[in-house]
């Protein structure tokens, strides 16, 4: 097996990837204007791509022209995955020692109790799917894993060390050792998730946005969630990196809603960068910092998209400038 490097999201970007699923799309949780949002920045900066199936064209047109767009506008491949959360379960980009692009793929949530009727196989294979459509060669992982519960600079891969809930302790070191082994060019670091996030995911408190350069959430002092993420913090400033520190959100949680809305799950394009916006004075902390950096920074309004967990960064999947055929 070759060794392989992961590919930090913050270099050169070629392509924002997207997946149309209108009946998640437009309910009450408005990802389809938030998509458009997404659309309407991005397009100045890279080539937008919307996996979507043909009976969904009509509803996505609708969405793009609400932002004065068309299907025009962007590239439409007449195939989706069905879910509406497209980051978690998509490859993970690589190089190996060659600088060829390589997929990591693998299993994802394969022991759901309601893999079926979630249609969490259709989304696996539509990860294979994609690699093969980007013309990538494959290197499956042989157990369960997530996009999203990965953080990376040259330097380090982040791993939650909460995906999968069900591992013990003896099978998450496996884990850990297998991905070093195929990574021997990074330090694998196993990180805590956010107490209280209802998942594994790293984009609600860390955004790697820079070499040696992070944004991460600050809580209030005593807090739980300030607790889990202070290690992380603390480590980053030890080994010499910034840590730029932006408002930690109270978490949302009524009926059938339980969120932890973050300013990290953003999207970054190279010299651009799509932003959470949920209406608050502390909206500015994350786009000043990224205006800093020298990026253009355009806010999408996130407040019904967070109340599903997520935001930008869980329904979108950047393609490396490097890995371009």
């Amino acid at each position: 097996m070759r060794p392989l490097t992961m590919i930090p999201e913050y270099g050169p970007v070629s392509k924002l990837l997207l997946c149309f699923v209108h009946p998640f799309f437009n309910t009450r949780f408005a990802y389809g204007p938030a998509m458009a949002e997404m659309v309407r920045a991005a397009r100045n900066h890279v080539e937008v791509v919307l996996f979507v199936d043909p009976e969904d064209l009509p509803p996505l047109e609708a969405a793009l022209a609400n932002c004065g767009l068309s299907l025009g506008d962007v590239t439409t491949i007449p195939r989706s995955s069905g879910r509406a959360i497209f980051n978690e379960w998509c490859p993970i980009f690589c190089q190996d020692d060659e600088n060829q692009g390589v997929a990591l793929t693998f299993p994802w949530l394969s022991e759901h109790p309601h893999r079926q009727e979630h249609q969490l196989d259709r989304a696996e294979r539509f990860g294979r799917w994609l690699a093969e459509h980007l013309g990538l060669p494959q290197h499956r992982m042989p157990f369960d894993f997530s996009g999203s519960a990965v953080a990376v600079c040259e330097e380090f891969v982040f791993v939650s060390r909460d995906f999968p809930a069900k591992d013990g302790p003896e099978e998450f070191e496996q884990k850990l050792a297998y991905l070093r082994r195929s990574l021997p060019n990074q330090e694998v670091l196993p990180l805590p998730s956010l107490t209280d996030d209802t998942g594994p995911d790293l984009d609600t408190y860390l955004l790697p946005i820079g070499p040696r350069s992070w944004i991460s959430s600050q809580y209030p002092s005593g807090t739980d969630q300030a607790k889990s993420v202070r290690t992380v913090q603390e480590e980053l400033r030890r080994r010499g990196h910034t840590v730029h520190l932006v408002p930690g959100l109270e978490r949302i949680q009524y009926d059938d809603i339980d969120a932890l809305p973050g300013y990290p799950d953003s999207v970054l394009l190279g010299d651009a960068a799509l932003v959470p916006s949920y209406g608050r004075p502390e909206d500015e902390a994350i786009q000043g910092i990224l205006k800093d950096y020298g990026l253009t920074v355009y806010p999408v309004d996130c407040r019904q998209v967070c109340l599903t967990g997520v935001a930008l960064h869980g329904i979108s999947k950047t393609l490396p400038a490097s890995l371009e055929i």
